[in-house]
């Protein structure tokens, strides 16, 4: 038996869950725009490598002077760092890992730091609500729409509606890198497979949940490795009027909750 499907308007709360390092950008009751900066996490490390692997007690200027990397190079695990050639033999000192030379002390130590200054962007525009400084909701007017089938991870992006007479994969031509694209017709394998190459997050496909997912099977179609997809039932003409005018809106696309969020442009 098909899930009923309802479209619903609720205050939708999107909850963020931050590292305990992370340093908040907004205040409790903050209205914020999407792609603002909610919070910086730092999980950068700094590595000491000790020069006198190789210089021995030739410290100060001199390990300095034969230093092959300087101060805020970028290097890779393995680079090069210093090498000393004394006879006929030669010793290198290598880069234990991938980062960014950040500082040299006159005890010989050479500074590495990896890792990565992380900022957290909104993905939608709302009124933020700090529950603690690990979780933060953000509280949007919004349009919910249930589905009867899903597979894959949530994903958040621009909705692109693909108009019915657009539905051959030949037809397609919008630009859908880091979207949901949403279909209100039964598409091809072709035009499935062509979302993923053009870099799509996921889709939205309204029709038969068994007959698409034992198309996928048949066609060896793994979308929800990388690619999420959430079917909704076309048993009424509301749900197809509501998917009509989802192009250009931001979206959730919840295919364990079996569910699409779209936000309600002011």
């Amino acid at each position: 038996m098909a899930a009923q499907t309802l479209i619903k308007q609720t205050e939708f709360e999107y909850q963020l869950d931050f590292p305990e390092a992370a340093l908040l950008k907004v205040d409790d009751g903050q209205w914020v725009a999407r792609g603002e900066i909610l919070a910086a996490v730092d999980n950068a490390t700094c590595h000491q490598v000790e020069l006198t692997n190789i210089f021995s007690l030739d410290l100060g200027q001199k390990a300095l002077d034969e230093l092959m990397v300087k101060i805020g190079q970028k290097v890779k695990e393995g680079d090069v760092l210093a090498s000393r050639t004394k006879g006929f033999s030669k010793r290198e000192l290598l880069s234990p890992v991938e980062g960014e030379v950040t500082g040299y002390t006159e005890a010989g130590v050479l500074k590495i730091e990896s890792g990565q200054h992380q900022e957290v962007m909104a993905p939608f525009e709302g009124k933020i609500k700090i529950e603690d400084k690990q979780k933060i909701k953000i509280v949007f007017p919004a349009q919910t729409i249930d589905g009867e089938w899903g597979v894959g991870q949530e994903f958040i992006g621009p909705l692109v509606y693909v108009q019915p007479n657009q539905e051959d994969v030949f037809c397609v031509e919008a630009d859908v890198l880091g979207s949901v694209v949403v279909f209100s017709q039964p598409v091809t394998q072709a035009a499935l497979f062509k979302m993923v190459s053009l870099g799509a997050g996921g889709v939205v496909l309204v029709g038969d949940a068994d007959k698409i997912k034992a198309s996928m099977i048949n066609g060896k179609l793994r979308l929800g490795d990388s690619f999420s997809v959430l079917v909704i039932t076309s048993d009424d003409h509301s749900k197809l009027d509501f998917l009509k005018d989802v192009g250009g809106r931001v979206g959730l696309l919840d295919p364990v909750k079996k569910q699409l969020v779209v936000a309600v442009t002011k």
